[in-house]
Protein backbone atom coordinates (compact mmCIF):
# COMPACT_ATOMS: atom_id res chain seq x y z
CA UNK A 1 0.00 0.00 0.00
CA UNK A 2 3.07 2.47 0.62
CA UNK A 3 4.27 2.19 -2.66
CA UNK A 4 0.73 2.91 -4.26
CA UNK A 5 0.99 5.93 -1.94
CA UNK A 6 4.28 7.15 -3.55
CA UNK A 7 2.97 6.49 -7.07
CA UNK A 8 1.27 9.75 -7.95
CA UNK A 9 4.67 11.94 -7.12
CA UNK A 10 6.85 9.53 -8.71
CA UNK A 11 4.18 10.01 -12.48
CA UNK A 12 4.03 13.07 -11.87
CA UNK A 13 8.27 13.67 -12.04
CA UNK A 14 8.34 10.86 -14.56
CA UNK A 15 5.44 13.04 -17.06
CA UNK A 16 7.61 16.19 -16.37
CA UNK A 17 10.73 15.28 -17.43
CA UNK A 18 9.32 13.48 -20.32
CA UNK A 19 7.85 16.98 -21.31
CA UNK A 20 10.99 18.84 -21.00
CA UNK A 21 12.95 15.74 -23.38
CA UNK A 22 10.08 16.69 -25.87
CA UNK A 23 10.74 20.26 -26.29
CA UNK A 24 12.06 21.28 -29.90
CA UNK A 25 13.70 24.20 -30.31
CA UNK A 26 13.94 25.78 -33.71
CA UNK A 27 16.87 27.12 -34.58
CA UNK A 28 17.86 29.75 -37.39
CA UNK A 29 20.58 28.53 -38.86
CA UNK A 30 23.21 31.62 -40.72
CA UNK A 31 21.05 34.52 -39.90
CA UNK A 32 23.77 36.75 -40.25
CA UNK A 33 23.13 37.44 -43.92
CA UNK A 34 20.74 36.80 -46.45
CA UNK A 35 20.60 33.50 -48.30
CA UNK A 36 19.04 32.06 -51.77
CA UNK A 37 20.76 28.88 -51.84
CA UNK A 38 21.89 26.07 -49.40
CA UNK A 39 23.96 22.95 -50.12
CA UNK A 40 22.98 19.66 -47.78
CA UNK A 41 25.95 17.15 -47.93
CA UNK A 42 24.54 13.36 -46.36
CA UNK A 43 27.44 12.15 -43.52
CA UNK A 44 28.35 9.26 -41.57
CA UNK A 45 25.26 8.09 -42.72
CA UNK A 46 22.36 8.90 -45.25
CA UNK A 47 19.81 11.76 -45.15
CA UNK A 48 15.95 12.04 -46.64
CA UNK A 49 15.09 15.18 -48.04
CA UNK A 50 10.88 15.29 -48.13
CA UNK A 51 8.27 17.30 -48.90
CA UNK A 52 4.80 17.75 -47.08
CA UNK A 53 3.84 15.43 -49.31
CA UNK A 54 6.52 12.76 -48.94
CA UNK A 55 9.67 11.66 -49.56
CA UNK A 56 11.66 13.74 -52.75
CA UNK A 57 15.14 11.81 -52.97
CA UNK A 58 17.46 9.92 -50.26
CA UNK A 59 21.21 11.48 -49.84
CA UNK A 60 23.65 8.24 -49.32
CA UNK A 61 26.82 9.28 -47.50
CA UNK A 62 28.96 12.31 -49.21
CA UNK A 63 25.73 13.18 -51.78
CA UNK A 64 24.32 16.72 -52.15
CA UNK A 65 21.85 18.47 -52.32
CA UNK A 66 20.80 22.25 -53.42
CA UNK A 67 17.89 24.10 -52.63
CA UNK A 68 17.59 27.70 -54.25
CA UNK A 69 14.58 30.24 -53.23
CA UNK A 70 12.57 30.80 -56.66
CA UNK A 71 9.32 32.47 -56.77
CA UNK A 72 8.32 32.27 -52.46
CA UNK A 73 9.02 28.37 -52.93
CA UNK A 74 12.38 25.86 -52.31
CA UNK A 75 13.44 24.38 -55.61
CA UNK A 76 15.50 20.32 -54.86
CA UNK A 77 18.21 19.89 -57.14
CA UNK A 78 20.45 16.63 -56.78
CA UNK A 79 23.01 15.28 -59.42
CA UNK A 80 21.94 17.23 -62.64
CA UNK A 81 18.17 17.00 -61.86
CA UNK A 82 15.29 19.03 -60.63
CA UNK A 83 12.81 17.29 -58.21
CA UNK A 84 10.38 20.04 -57.90
CA UNK A 85 9.66 23.52 -56.46
CA UNK A 86 7.89 23.27 -52.84
CA UNK A 87 6.72 25.44 -50.06
CA UNK A 88 8.37 23.67 -47.47
CA UNK A 89 11.41 21.18 -47.45
CA UNK A 90 13.01 19.47 -44.87
CA UNK A 91 15.99 17.16 -44.83
CA UNK A 92 16.00 14.36 -42.12
CA UNK A 93 19.38 12.64 -40.99
CA UNK A 94 18.41 8.32 -41.44
CA UNK A 95 19.79 7.69 -37.96
CA UNK A 96 20.48 9.32 -34.71
CA UNK A 97 24.38 9.05 -35.63
CA UNK A 98 23.72 10.11 -39.24
CA UNK A 99 24.49 14.04 -39.94
CA UNK A 100 23.21 16.70 -42.71
CA UNK A 101 26.31 19.27 -43.11
CA UNK A 102 24.31 22.54 -44.64
CA UNK A 103 26.24 25.07 -46.26
CA UNK A 104 25.80 28.61 -46.89
CA UNK A 105 28.25 29.44 -49.26
CA UNK A 106 31.18 30.64 -46.27
CA UNK A 107 29.89 28.08 -43.19
CA UNK A 108 28.51 25.04 -42.72
CA UNK A 109 26.96 23.51 -39.54
CA UNK A 110 26.47 19.88 -38.97
CA UNK A 111 22.73 19.25 -37.85
CA UNK A 112 22.09 15.47 -36.76
CA UNK A 113 18.46 16.71 -36.55
CA UNK A 114 15.84 17.61 -38.97
CA UNK A 115 16.27 21.10 -40.90
CA UNK A 116 13.20 22.63 -42.57
CA UNK A 117 13.97 24.64 -45.42
CA UNK A 118 11.41 27.57 -46.27
CA UNK A 119 10.86 30.94 -48.00
CA UNK A 120 10.57 34.35 -46.56
CA UNK A 121 10.59 37.76 -47.29
CA UNK A 122 14.54 37.86 -46.10
CA UNK A 123 15.14 35.04 -48.39
CA UNK A 124 15.86 31.08 -48.12
CA UNK A 125 15.67 29.91 -44.46
CA UNK A 126 17.23 26.98 -42.83
CA UNK A 127 15.93 25.57 -39.24
CA UNK A 128 17.50 23.41 -37.18
CA UNK A 129 14.95 21.79 -35.20
CA UNK A 130 16.63 20.77 -32.13
CA UNK A 131 15.46 18.42 -29.03
CA UNK A 132 15.99 21.01 -26.25
CA UNK A 133 18.83 18.86 -24.25
CA UNK A 134 21.03 18.50 -27.63
CA UNK A 135 20.41 22.34 -27.99
CA UNK A 136 22.09 22.92 -24.81
CA UNK A 137 24.81 20.78 -25.07
CA UNK A 138 26.13 22.20 -27.96
CA UNK A 139 25.69 25.74 -26.42
CA UNK A 140 27.77 25.01 -23.68
CA UNK A 141 30.21 23.84 -26.37
CA UNK A 142 30.32 26.98 -27.36
CA UNK A 143 30.93 28.94 -24.51
CA UNK A 144 33.50 26.82 -22.27
CA UNK A 145 36.95 25.94 -22.72
CA UNK A 146 37.68 22.13 -23.43
CA UNK A 147 38.67 20.40 -19.79
CA UNK A 148 36.19 22.18 -18.24
CA UNK A 149 35.02 21.08 -14.23
CA UNK A 150 31.27 19.13 -14.79
CA UNK A 151 30.76 21.99 -11.97
CA UNK A 152 30.92 24.16 -14.37
CA UNK A 153 29.22 22.32 -17.66
CA UNK A 154 26.32 22.46 -14.91
CA UNK A 155 26.86 26.08 -14.45
CA UNK A 156 26.56 26.67 -17.90
CA UNK A 157 24.14 24.28 -19.58
CA UNK A 158 21.36 25.41 -16.70
CA UNK A 159 21.77 29.54 -17.45
CA UNK A 160 21.52 28.18 -21.16
CA UNK A 161 19.04 26.27 -20.49
CA UNK A 162 17.02 29.08 -18.33
CA UNK A 163 18.03 31.51 -21.52
CA UNK A 164 16.51 29.22 -24.12
CA UNK A 165 12.85 28.28 -23.01
CA UNK A 166 12.52 31.74 -21.39
CA UNK A 167 12.98 33.65 -24.97
CA UNK A 168 11.16 30.59 -27.20
CA UNK A 169 9.13 33.48 -28.82
CA UNK A 170 12.46 35.92 -29.61
CA UNK A 171 12.12 34.96 -33.34
CA UNK A 172 8.43 34.54 -34.02
CA UNK A 173 8.07 36.71 -36.05
CA UNK A 174 11.24 35.36 -38.18
CA UNK A 175 9.84 32.05 -38.26
CA UNK A 176 11.69 30.22 -35.95
CA UNK A 177 12.72 30.37 -31.76
CA UNK A 178 16.26 31.52 -31.77
CA UNK A 179 19.17 32.17 -34.10
CA UNK A 180 22.19 31.08 -33.79
CA UNK A 181 24.68 34.21 -33.21
CA UNK A 182 25.54 35.74 -30.01
CA UNK A 183 21.85 37.58 -29.92
CA UNK A 184 20.40 35.09 -28.92
CA UNK A 185 23.06 32.45 -28.22
CA UNK A 186 25.82 30.72 -30.23
CA UNK A 187 24.56 27.48 -31.99
CA UNK A 188 27.34 25.27 -33.80
CA UNK A 189 25.16 22.41 -34.65
CA UNK A 190 26.26 19.12 -32.90
CA UNK A 191 29.85 18.90 -34.64
CA UNK A 192 31.77 19.18 -31.66
CA UNK A 193 30.20 16.57 -29.15
CA UNK A 194 32.88 16.18 -26.17
CA UNK A 195 30.80 13.58 -24.91
CA UNK A 196 31.50 14.33 -20.81
CA UNK A 197 29.72 17.63 -21.64
CA UNK A 198 26.75 15.43 -23.13
CA UNK A 199 26.41 13.33 -20.55
CA UNK A 200 26.69 15.93 -17.46
CA UNK A 201 24.13 18.10 -19.46
CA UNK A 202 21.89 14.74 -19.52
CA UNK A 203 22.35 13.89 -16.05
CA UNK A 204 21.21 17.30 -15.08
CA UNK A 205 18.32 18.35 -17.19
CA UNK A 206 15.62 20.00 -17.09
CA UNK A 207 16.91 22.21 -14.60
CA UNK A 208 16.93 25.52 -14.32
CA UNK A 209 16.97 29.19 -12.71
CA UNK A 210 14.31 31.03 -11.05
CA UNK A 211 13.76 34.04 -8.68
CA UNK A 212 11.98 34.94 -5.99
CA UNK A 213 8.69 35.12 -7.58
CA UNK A 214 9.23 31.65 -8.78
CA UNK A 215 10.12 32.71 -12.35
CA UNK A 216 12.89 32.27 -14.76
CA UNK A 217 15.39 34.63 -14.59
CA UNK A 218 17.19 36.42 -16.90
CA UNK A 219 19.90 34.46 -17.49
CA UNK A 220 22.84 36.40 -19.18
CA UNK A 221 26.50 36.04 -18.53
CA UNK A 222 30.23 37.19 -20.08
CA UNK A 223 33.44 36.17 -20.08
CA UNK A 224 34.93 38.59 -17.56
CA UNK A 225 33.70 41.21 -14.93
CA UNK A 226 37.11 42.42 -13.80
CA UNK A 227 36.21 42.23 -10.32
CA UNK A 228 32.72 43.58 -10.32
CA UNK A 229 29.65 43.08 -11.95
CA UNK A 230 27.25 45.55 -13.06
CA UNK A 231 23.66 45.82 -12.63
CA UNK A 232 21.25 45.28 -14.97
CA UNK A 233 19.64 49.10 -14.24
CA UNK A 234 23.78 50.70 -15.09
CA UNK A 235 23.99 48.92 -18.36
CA UNK A 236 20.36 48.40 -19.90
CA UNK A 237 18.70 50.97 -17.48
CA UNK A 238 16.13 48.29 -17.09
CA UNK A 239 16.03 47.22 -13.34
CA UNK A 240 16.20 43.28 -12.85
CA UNK A 241 16.05 41.82 -9.00
CA UNK A 242 18.10 39.32 -9.58
CA UNK A 243 21.05 41.23 -11.48
CA UNK A 244 22.87 42.85 -8.80
CA UNK A 245 26.57 44.18 -8.59
CA UNK A 246 28.37 41.93 -7.25
CA UNK A 247 32.39 41.36 -5.87
CA UNK A 248 34.88 38.98 -7.81
CA UNK A 249 37.85 38.25 -6.66
CA UNK A 250 37.99 35.28 -8.37
CA UNK A 251 38.15 36.11 -11.90
CA UNK A 252 40.98 38.52 -11.03
CA UNK A 253 44.06 36.36 -12.41
CA UNK A 254 42.17 35.51 -15.35
CA UNK A 255 43.04 35.71 -19.07
CA UNK A 256 40.67 38.61 -19.86
CA UNK A 257 41.03 40.49 -16.15
CA UNK A 258 42.76 43.55 -17.61
CA UNK A 259 43.37 44.95 -21.24
CA UNK A 260 44.52 48.31 -22.58
CA UNK A 261 44.12 50.57 -25.51
CA UNK A 262 46.44 53.32 -26.79
CA UNK A 263 45.52 56.42 -29.50
CA UNK A 264 47.00 58.94 -30.34
CA UNK A 265 45.98 62.11 -28.83
CA UNK A 266 44.80 63.86 -32.23
CA UNK A 267 42.62 60.63 -32.44
CA UNK A 268 40.97 60.96 -29.04
CA UNK A 269 40.15 64.99 -29.31
CA UNK A 270 38.64 63.94 -32.94
CA UNK A 271 36.42 61.22 -31.28
CA UNK A 272 35.34 63.92 -28.39
CA UNK A 273 35.23 66.31 -30.97
CA UNK A 274 32.61 64.01 -32.67
CA UNK A 275 30.35 63.65 -29.90
CA UNK A 276 29.81 67.28 -29.19
CA UNK A 277 32.90 68.02 -26.35
CA UNK A 278 34.76 70.63 -27.31
CA UNK A 279 38.31 70.21 -26.10
CA UNK A 280 39.50 73.54 -27.05
CA UNK A 281 37.77 74.73 -23.65
CA UNK A 282 38.90 72.74 -21.37
CA UNK A 283 41.44 69.91 -22.04
CA UNK A 284 41.84 69.06 -18.25
CA UNK A 285 37.81 68.38 -18.33
CA UNK A 286 38.20 66.15 -21.79
CA UNK A 287 40.16 63.66 -20.10
CA UNK A 288 38.69 63.73 -16.45
CA UNK A 289 37.34 60.05 -16.48
CA UNK A 290 36.96 59.74 -12.64
CA UNK A 291 40.14 56.98 -13.15
CA UNK A 292 40.14 56.51 -9.30
CA UNK A 293 36.86 55.02 -9.20
CA UNK A 294 37.29 53.08 -12.29
CA UNK A 295 33.14 52.28 -12.74
CA UNK A 296 31.26 51.27 -15.70
CA UNK A 297 28.69 54.57 -15.22
CA UNK A 298 30.84 57.19 -15.03
CA UNK A 299 31.00 60.00 -18.04
CA UNK A 300 33.39 61.39 -19.81
CA UNK A 301 31.43 64.85 -19.29
CA UNK A 302 28.30 64.02 -20.93
CA UNK A 303 29.16 61.04 -22.62
CA UNK A 304 27.86 57.76 -20.83
CA UNK A 305 31.24 54.80 -21.00
CA UNK A 306 28.79 52.07 -22.43
CA UNK A 307 28.71 54.67 -25.57
CA UNK A 308 32.29 54.95 -25.37
CA UNK A 309 32.93 50.92 -25.50
CA UNK A 310 30.76 50.34 -28.37
CA UNK A 311 31.82 53.34 -30.51
CA UNK A 312 35.87 52.33 -30.06
CA UNK A 313 35.07 48.64 -29.98
CA UNK A 314 36.45 48.25 -26.16
CA UNK A 315 36.23 44.93 -24.62
CA UNK A 316 34.31 46.62 -21.98
CA UNK A 317 32.94 49.77 -20.00
CA UNK A 318 35.14 49.50 -17.35
CA UNK A 319 37.63 51.35 -18.05
CA UNK A 320 39.85 54.45 -16.89
CA UNK A 321 41.59 57.10 -19.71
CA UNK A 322 44.60 59.21 -18.94
CA UNK A 323 46.75 60.88 -21.75
CA UNK A 324 50.38 60.14 -22.08
CA UNK A 325 52.77 62.62 -23.79
CA UNK A 326 50.45 62.73 -27.21
CA UNK A 327 48.97 59.48 -26.10
CA UNK A 328 45.08 58.85 -24.59
CA UNK A 329 45.69 55.54 -22.94
CA UNK A 330 42.72 53.40 -21.97
CA UNK A 331 43.08 51.16 -19.48
CA UNK A 332 40.49 48.37 -18.59
CA UNK A 333 39.77 45.26 -16.50
CA UNK A 334 37.18 42.64 -17.83
CA UNK A 335 35.30 41.52 -20.97
CA UNK A 336 31.75 41.69 -22.09
CA UNK A 337 28.87 43.39 -20.50
CA UNK A 338 29.31 42.59 -16.91
CA UNK A 339 25.92 41.82 -16.25
CA UNK A 340 24.79 38.48 -14.38
CA UNK A 341 27.94 35.30 -14.35
CA UNK A 342 31.22 36.34 -14.50
CA UNK A 343 32.34 32.96 -17.02
CA UNK A 344 36.05 33.07 -15.29
CA UNK A 345 35.26 34.16 -12.47
CA UNK A 346 32.51 31.00 -12.14
CA UNK A 347 35.26 28.18 -13.81
CA UNK A 348 37.94 29.65 -10.94
CA UNK A 349 35.00 28.57 -7.88
CA UNK A 350 34.21 25.48 -9.64
CA UNK A 351 37.60 24.16 -9.71
CA UNK A 352 37.84 24.83 -6.44
CA UNK A 353 35.17 22.92 -5.57
CA UNK A 354 32.34 24.91 -5.33
CA UNK A 355 29.08 23.59 -6.22
CA UNK A 356 26.73 24.72 -9.28
CA UNK A 357 24.31 25.79 -7.25
CA UNK A 358 26.15 27.97 -4.64
CA UNK A 359 28.13 29.76 -7.94
CA UNK A 360 24.62 30.80 -9.39
CA UNK A 361 23.47 31.61 -6.60
CA UNK A 362 26.56 33.98 -5.58
CA UNK A 363 26.36 35.67 -9.04
CA UNK A 364 22.17 35.72 -9.01
CA UNK A 365 20.39 37.19 -6.00
CA UNK A 366 17.71 35.26 -4.51
CA UNK A 367 17.60 32.32 -6.72
CA UNK A 368 17.55 29.09 -6.76
CA UNK A 369 18.19 26.20 -8.57
CA UNK A 370 14.36 23.93 -9.91
CA UNK A 371 13.62 21.90 -12.18
CA UNK A 372 11.57 23.11 -14.84
CA UNK A 373 7.68 22.77 -15.21
CA UNK A 374 6.30 23.38 -18.79
CA UNK A 375 3.54 25.34 -17.01
CA UNK A 376 5.88 27.55 -14.92
CA UNK A 377 5.31 30.94 -15.72
CA UNK A 378 8.26 32.33 -17.75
Amino acid sequence: MKLFRFLPVVLCAFLLTVQVLAMRVQVGLFTDATHATYTVTARYGSCEVRSRNGMLLRLEENQEVTLEAVSGNVRVKSDGRVYGVFAMVRVHPSAATHQALVADGRFSTGCHDDVIFKVKEVGLLAINVVELEEYVASVVESEIMSGETPEMIKVQAILIRTYVIGNLQRHAKDGFDLCDRVHCQVFNGRDRYQENVRKTVRANQGKVLVGEDGKLILAVYHSNCGGQTSRASDTWSEEVPALQSVVDTFCRSSKHANWSKVLTRSRWEQYLSSKGIDCNDSMVACYDTDSDSLDRICCIMDLQKKVVRKDLDLPSAFFSVTLQDEYAVIAGRGFGHGVGLCQEGASVMAASGVSADDILMYYYCGTKVVKYKPDRKR
